[in-house]
């Protein structure tokens, strides 16, 4: 009973082994264009942050850090962001919707430099590529993790629990055939020993 119980789990965990490892390779798949996507908006973002910081550095040179903090809120930039949820070979991995509009300015066009205009629609930009990296960051982030845990139970599966079942499946094997020989042993004396008998007889 404990060889067909061993058996059927024998059959279940390679089973389940297949189907995570089938599980692992979707993920991978989708992860490897999520990443390459993660990296080239980080490298854009590295690139653009310090071309913007810079033009507001001039601009604040230009102004002044108070006339530029009160133009800055005088743009008439408003941003929504939607947080919704996809999953991406059954993983949840946030989506990040952007809605800027602008209003009207409330500042004087005469009292800023050309390069504050110039600025703030960079800025606006920079927001929006701030936010789809920090989307597909944590997509990332989210399949990676998912990643390590199924590669973990795949692992588990392969080195430990089916090799384990696998050993007490061959214990089990050879002791019913050591009991089997043994048994054909003693049922070879017995009739040995009753051909004697009736010899004698």
């Amino acid at each position: 009973m404990e060889l067909l119980r061993l058996r059927k789990r024998i059959e279940l965990a390679r089973r389940g082994h297949k189907l995570l490892q089938e599980k692992l390779e979707g993920l991978i798949k989708e992860f490897m264009p999520l990443v390459e996507e993660y990296v080239m908006l980080r490298d854009q973002l590295d690139r653009q942050t310090p071309r913007v910081l810079a033009l507001f550095s001039t601009v604040a040179v230009e102004m002044g850090d108070e006339n530029l903090r009160t133009a800055l809120g005088q743009t008439g930039f408003k941003g929504e962001v939607d947080l919704s949820e996809e999953r991406r070979a059954n993983v949840p991995v946030p989506v990040l919707n952007v809605h800027t509009e602008r209003s009207s300015l409330f500042y004087s066009l005469l009292s800023t430099p050309a390069t504050f205009d110039r600025a703030v629609a960079q800025l606006d930009g920079l927001f929006s590529l701030i936010l789809r990296t920090a989307e597909k960051e944590e997509g990332v982030r989210r399949l990676a993790k998912e990643i390590e845990r199924t590669r973990r139970r795949v692992n588990a599966l392969e080195y430990i629990l089916i090799p384990g079942l696998l050993r007490a499946r061959k214990f089990i094997q050879a002791k019913l055939d050591e009991d089997e020989r043994a048994s054909r042993v003693r049922n070879m004396k017995v009739k040995e020993l009753l051909e004697k008998a009736a010899a004698k007889r």
